[in-house]
Formats: C-alpha cells, sequence, structure tokens
C-alpha cells in the first residue's frame, strides 16, 4: 500500500508538470561546505581539473576534489523535475567540457555554463516526454526515449554547435523496446531488457543520419545486463556469461565467449585504454558492492578485486569514469532492479562517491569516499 500511494502521487506530480510546463528560474542551491551531500542516489558522475559534477535523485552536485582523500561538497542545486517520477530506468547523466556542463534526465537534456567554481547557469534545454539513456560525442549529443511531436520510442541526434538552441537534427524510430544504447564515434548499440529480442547495432552518418546494419539475437542467453562499446567492439555481459563481438561493415561476428564467467548482479561494465571494470553485487555475498578489474589481453581471471562495503552498507556502482590513474564510482541503488521489493529484501542501502587509485590494477586502493545518504531504495522498499 505504501508503493501505491507514493506512485499515485509521483503519477500526479507527473501529470501537473505536464500540464503547467516548468519556467525558467534560478536554480535552488544550497552552498555550505559539507562533508555529506544531500542527494541520495548518485547515477552520474563527471570529473574535470578539481571539481567533480554529480547528477541524482535529487539534483546536481559539484564536489571539491583539492584533496582527494578528503572531498567536500562545494554546493548542490535541486532542480524541479528531478525526482517528480518513479523511473524503470536509469535516466541520468553528465558531462562536462569547455566550460558547460550537459545533464540528462528523466525530461530531458539540459546545458549548463559553468560560472566561477560554484556556480551554473542554465543556457540550453531539450525537453523530452520522457528519455532515459544518453551520450555526447564531439558536437552532438544522443538521447534515447519519447519526445513532443515524435511517436513513440526514438533515438535522436541533437546538434550542439548552439549550445543555447540545441537541435534535433536526426532520429530513428526504435521498434524492440530499447532500454539503454552505447556509442562510438560512428556506431550505436541497443539493447532490450525483452527476451529475445538482443541488441540492435546502427550505424551514425554525418553525425545525424542513423542506419540499422544489424540485430543480433542470442537464443542461447537472450539477456544483457550490460554493455561497453570500445570503437567497433562490443562487450555484453549475459547473467554469468561475458560475450564479444566485433562489429565490422554490415556484420557483427563473435571473437569470445567467457561462460560461467564471473556470476553476480552488474550494474556497470566499462572499457578503458588496455583494461575492464565491472561492477556490481555480489550473488556470493549477497548485497556486498564490489567491482572487478580485468586485463583485456586475459580476460579469464580478474587481475584486481576490491570490496566496498557489508550487506549493511550495500552500495552499488552506478556510474564509473576513469581520470589519471583514479577510478570515480557514483554508487547508489539501481531502481529498474526493483520489480519486486519482498524478493529482493534490500539491506538499509546508502549511497555516495567513491574515489580509488587504480595506479596498480591489481592493487586497486579507496583514497576516499564522500556519503550521499541512504539511498531511494529505502523509501520505496521499507
Amino acid at each position: 500500500m505504501r508503493i501505491g500511494r507514493r506512485m499515485i502521487s509521483l503519477i500526479a506530480i507527473s501529470l501537473l508538470l505536464t500540464l503547467s510546463p516548468l519556467t525558467a528560474r534560478p536554480l535552488e542551491s544550497r552552498s555550505l561546505v559539507s562533508d555529506q551531500l544531500g542527494m541520495q542516489d548518485v547515477w552520474g558522475v563527471a570529473v574535470q581539473g578539481d571539481r567533480a559534477y554529480l547528477v541524482g535523485y535529487q539534483g546536481i552536485a559539484i564536489v571539491d576534489l583539492t584533496d582527494q582523500a578528503q572531498p567536500h561538497m562545494v554546493k548542490e542545486f535541486s532542480l524541479p523535475a528531478f525526482g517528480v517520477e518513479f523511473p524503470s530506468t536509469p535516466s541520468f547523466w553528465v558531462e562536462v567540457e569547455d566550460g558547460l556542463l550537459y545533464v540528462g534526465s528523466l525530461d530531458g537534456l539540459r546545458i549548463f555554463q559553468l560560472s566561477g567554481d560554484s556556480d551554473l547557469q542554465e543556457i540550453g534545454r531539450l525537453r523530452a516526454e520522457r528519455a532515459w539513456s544518453f551520450a555526447r560525442i564531439g558536437p552532438w549529443a544522443y538521447l534515447l526515449g519519447q519526445f513532443p511531436n515524435l511517436r513513440g520510442t526514438r533515438l535522436i541526434a541533437v546538434d550542439l554547435s548552439n549550445p543555447s538552441a540545441p537541435e534535433v537534427r536526426g532520429s530513428h524510430a526504435i521498434q524492440l523496446g530499447a532500454t539503454e544504447f552505447v556509442a562510438s564515434s560512428d556506431l550505436v548499440a541497443l539493447r532490450t531488457e525483452s527476451t529475445n529480442q538482443g541488441v540492435e547495432i546502427l550505424e551514425i552518418r554525418d553525425g545525424y543520419r542513423f542506419v540499422q546494419v544489424g540485430r543480433m539475437r542470442f537464443p542461447e542467453n537472450p539477456f544483457v545486463d550490460a554493455m561497453a562499446l570500445d570503437g567497433h567492439r562490443l562487450y555484453l555481459y549475459h547473467p554469468d556469461a561475458l560475450r564479444i563481438l566485433e562489429l565490422d561493415g554490415r556484420t557483427g561476428h563473435e571473437i569470445a565467449y567467457y561462460a560461467d564467467w564471473n556470476p553476480g548482479f552488474v550494474t556497470r561494465l566499462f572499457v578503458v585504454g588496455d583494461l575492464l571494470f565491472l561492477g556490481g553485487a555480489s550473488f556470493r555475498s549477497r548485497g556486498v558492492g564490489e567491482f572487478f578489474i580485468y586485463e583485456l589481453a586475459n580476460l579469464q581471471q580478474p587481475v584486481g578485486y576490491l570490496q566496498f562495503n557489508t550487506p549493511m552498507n550495500a552500495n552499488l556502482p552506478m556510474a564509473l569514469i576513469a581520470r589519471d590513474r583514479r577510478l570515480y564510482l557514483g554508487e547508489g541503488w539501481p531502481y529498474w532492479k526493483l520489480i519486486n521489493c519482498g524478493f529482493l529484501r534490500p539491506p538499509p542501502t546508502n549511497a555516495g562517491l567513491r574515489i580509488i587509485d587504480i595506479s596498480d590494477p591489481s592493487a586497486p586502493r579507496e583514497v576516499s569516499y564522500l556519503s550521499a545518504g541512504e539511498s531511494f531504495v529505502n523509501d520505496v522498499c521499507r
């Protein structure tokens, strides 16, 4: 009943926002330097210089990384449309470059001008009825979701050459109910949670034209929990298995398949240079957040491993980036997995930003942890 009442309230709020569009206004913020974030789950992380930019259920946070052993929250911004709807898929993303902060959330894409070290001014926005996956490649942003004046689910290409007026230049109708995509400079791979639908491969031409070049199904292991695209090489994590595909021309061929590979509950798969990172929770010790480091030259055994916590503090990696031999993990709980709270029975779950030194991949070392408070899952499954 608690979940039902919450869902009804959230739907009502969502309808009100739809009927009464939000008007531009200064971002609400609190600027007291703090050792505690207030944004609950952290689903997006970007790092530039001595600043980290986080996005989560409660908005955006700027974190001072001058002393990485003691990161501090500098300022947090509450965005009106964040968290007004109970999402079924992860819907938060952030990137920073050339003085601009790009933020993706349920209601679309926002572009902010960075002012000084701790202020944001919104200069551009592209609205979505509902968006749930994002990427940026050079002057283009790609969004997957449902958009005004476009029917059904679409993958759209957005021209960012004028940040104050982002423009939709191309779109592709998605037929297979895709929930997530990964992109390189000229390819997109979309996955679905539906049985036997597999992965759809699109070619990107001129930055905004999409051409379907293939669809791959895997009857023996139809579900894809996580994926990463490195150039033309696609890494797919199936439950208990890793598959690697080489995407060449109009076909894709399998170059490796590892069965009974690292069983667990995977939330992120990420490739940086010659390393592959796998983050999630172990089935061997339920609720324990962890990640593995593999060398691409040998994916049979991990070269490094780090356990985050105990089941009484079950953070899971939801965003992962690497900068200068540091790994930055945004942590929380994936509420797209909360199909049945009674079955999962998640322990009291916290969230935050974790910094890990990977100078020696065989011995990753935690540098610091900045708490973001309790995860949203505590409210839903309580």
